[in-house]
């Protein structure tokens, strides 16, 4: 992602199912935090971000303040990366994104949709945010994550799922010289080189 779009993001002033704001705090402070809202947008499409360094002042009403220069040193994606893997099974994947703009810093935690199959909390190890077991996603009904709480985004995220097997497989097959009837399946690769075409 490039940092203008995070730029963009951050001045949107509204919260999402794929947008979070956390105001300036210290990684260890909010990192189990973190780890749910990782746990949730890792398992909606196409993932979510994380903005650190924009403040709720009041109700829906959010102001870009920066990340205070102490916190910034707390923000190692190694370690952050290896405490939200803790919770996670099978894996996310995520990015950590240091970017300015008008003279503050701000962060971008960046969390991918999940690759082959949904994202189970393994255990909450001290985490009482967290239940072994359980599923989390974005809700619908407001920018939360909670644990999957009904049919529609459990079947959301199966069908999700589902796509990547198919795709998966029909590519598997592909390779392996099985042709199939209706066509040439598109891949992510194919429809990423079809949009540069026009540069």
């Amino acid at each position: 992602m490039e940092k203008r779009e995070l730029i963009e993001l951050s001045k949107l002033g509204q919260e999402s199912r794929s947008l979070d704001y956390k105001e300036s705090v210290s990684w260890k402070d909010y990192q189990k935090k973190y780890a749910k809202t990782a746990l949730g947008m890792a398992n909606i499409r196409d993932g979510g971000i994380i903005i650190v360094g924009v403040e709720e002042v009041e109700r829906n009403k959010f102001v870009r303040k920066g990340v205070l220069e102490e916190h910034l040193k707390a923000y190692n994606s190694d370690e952050m990366l290896a405490y939200i893997n803790n919770y996670a099974d099978p894996y996310i994947r995520l990015e950590v994104i240091l970017f300015e703009d008008d003279q503050m810093n701000f962060i971008a935690i960046v969390i991918h949709e999940f690759d082959d199959i949904p994202v189970v909390c393994k255990g909450n190890k001290g985490n009482k945010e967290l239940r072994k077991g359980a599923m989390y996603t974005r809700s619908h009904r407001m920018p939360e994550t909670c644990e999957v709480p009904s049919q529609t985004e459990m079947r959301e995220i199966l069908d999700l799922a589902a796509e990547k097997g198919l795709r998966k497989f029909l590519q598997r097959a592909r390779r392996a010289g099985i042709e199939m009837e209706g066509g040439k399946i598109e891949t992510d690769e194919d429809k990423f080189n079809q949009q540069l075409d026009g540069l």
